[in-house]
């Protein structure tokens, strides 16, 4: 039998929809939960490209 263990921090979400076309975010900020404070995005604004792979990666390479 496969189960698929949740820990308290997982967000229950929906079956994943096909989508085609391109994806823009606009004036994005994050923090990391640990550091609220500490923002390692800010005001960030990109496209993805349907078909292209996009990354963010920060200094440490991570």
């Amino acid at each position: 039998m496969n189960e698929t263990q949740l820990s308290e921090d997982s967000v229950a979400c929906e079956e994943a929809i096909n989508m085609n076309g391109d994806i823009q975010f606009v004036n994005i900020d994050f923090a990391y939960p640990a550091r609220p404070d500490v923002l390692v995005l800010r005001n960030l604004t990109l496209t993805a490209r349907a078909g292209e792979i996009t990354a963010i990666v920060g200094l440490s390479g991570s």
